[in-house]
């Protein structure tokens, strides 16, 4: 009767806790709706008829009509619909102080066709997934740059020129109002996941949810990943992103580096296996960043793709390296980086086998141990 008891608590102490966590997801969407309104509603109509071509919808014949058929999408569209709509305001701000000549180049240079005016070149590029914004940047001279971000943020710019750049790549790179799961979790819990039987009320939970302090080898299983690191470059530094492969492979990493891998890659659909070894299949991500690295249309594809996978994850996952000083967008100015120039491939190659080494692969288990319950053994439980 006692453990019944006790199951009866933990269940109610859960689902309490489930209903605070739902309703705390309630209000991070709405805010994320919110957001994405309000940076759909400060463009212009023609652009905003740009978007739903985008997104397959009907433009409809008002700029009403186009925002409430892009916020229908739902609420797995509204961080990429801030996005698309600051890049865009950017845009209102930024040409100007970018040439067209410059513009064309820019463009040019990451393989899309330029033709027509400044903007209808820039939406061009929004359209087809491109963001422009960094080379824009770097193109432009600091008046230029200070005005851009009076624009945009509304406020003086009092920061140094690299400064101002970081600042406006930082608002560009939205950052939706997602909790973790464990924000919702009281502290006696920590770290661990609500089991998926929480979301079914009428279903007793025959084991309540607490941490085992037990951390011998048996209470354990190791997380699995194919790769320590997987290597993302631009192909003008494959020569460097080699060196360090090779250093990396000495000390005895696990590496995904793609020449190596050609084998494996023939035959499939590269952005398919490329989704699925920069997102799950590595423990890290080792980006060389470059002025190559910022303009390439697949560096930016599986830097995407690293960016999303580290949002999902507790713990660091993109390991910058920088080759010069060139901006990414997404990588915030505050993230630590190794600078190439001062250590080259054998050490970054130490350094991050320190952080493979470090990370402890291990995860408790859910299930209790006789020394826990006791009296709960497989034979006398009931539903």
């Amino acid at each position: 009767m006692r453990i019944h008891h006790n199951i009866h608590r933990e269940k109610v102490l859960c689902r309490e806790v489930l209903v605070d966590h739902l309703g705390m997801v309630s209000l991070d969407v709405n805010k994320n709706r919110v957001a994405a309104k309000d940076a759909l509603q400060a463009l212009k109509g023609g652009d905003l008829k740009e978007l739903c071509s985008m997104f397959e919808l009907p433009a409809g014949i008002s700029r009403s009509d186009r925002i409430s058929r892009l916020l229908a999408l739902g609420e797995k569209s509204y961080d990429r619909l801030v996005r698309l709509s600051r890049l865009v305001s950017f845009g209102y701000c930024a040409e100007d102080y970018v040439s067209a000549r410059e513009m064309k180049d820019i463009l040019s240079d990451s393989g899309l066709y330029a033709s027509g005016s400044k903007h209808e070149m820039f939406m061009d590029a929004v359209t087809r997934d491109r963001s422009p914004a960094a080379p824009m940047l770097a193109a432009m001279d600091i008046t230029g740059i200070r005005k851009t971000y009076k624009c945009i943020l509304g406020k003086p710019p009092i920061e140094s020129e690299s400064g101002l750049r970081d600042e406006i790549l930082q608002w560009l790179d939205f950052k939706p109002y997602v909790k973790a799961v464990e924000a919702a979790l009281p502290k006696t819990y920590p770290g661990r996941e609500l089991a998926s039987t929480l979301l079914q009320t009428d279903q007793p939970i025959l084991v309540p949810p607490i941490p085992l302090i037990d951390g011998s080898p048996d209470t354990r299983y190791p997380t699995s990943t194919q790769y320590d690191v997987a290597i993302s470059y631009a192909s003008e530094d494959e020569k460097t992103a080699q060196e360090i492969t090779e250093a990396m492979k000495e000390a005895g990493l696990r590496v995904f580096f793609a020449p190596y891998e050609l084998a494996h890659l023939w035959g499939k659909k590269l952005s398919d296996a490329f989704k699925e070894t920069y997102g799950g299949k590595a423990s890290y991500v080792l980006v060389l960043i470059s002025k190559h690295y910022a303009l390439k249309d697949f560096t930016n594809f599986e830097f995407t793709i690293a960016r999303d996978e580290a949002r999902r994850r507790k713990e660091e996952f993109i390991l910058p390296v920088r080759l010069d000083i060139t901006p990414i967008i997404g990588l915030h100015s505050d993230v630590g980086y190794i600078d190439y120039s001062k250590g080259g491939a054998g050490e970054v190659a130490r350094l991050i086998k320190q952080k493979v080494s470090a990370r402890t692969p291990m995860i408790p288990r859910l299930s209790p141990t006789k020394s826990i319950w006791p009296a709960f053994s497989k034979e006398n439980r009931r539903v």
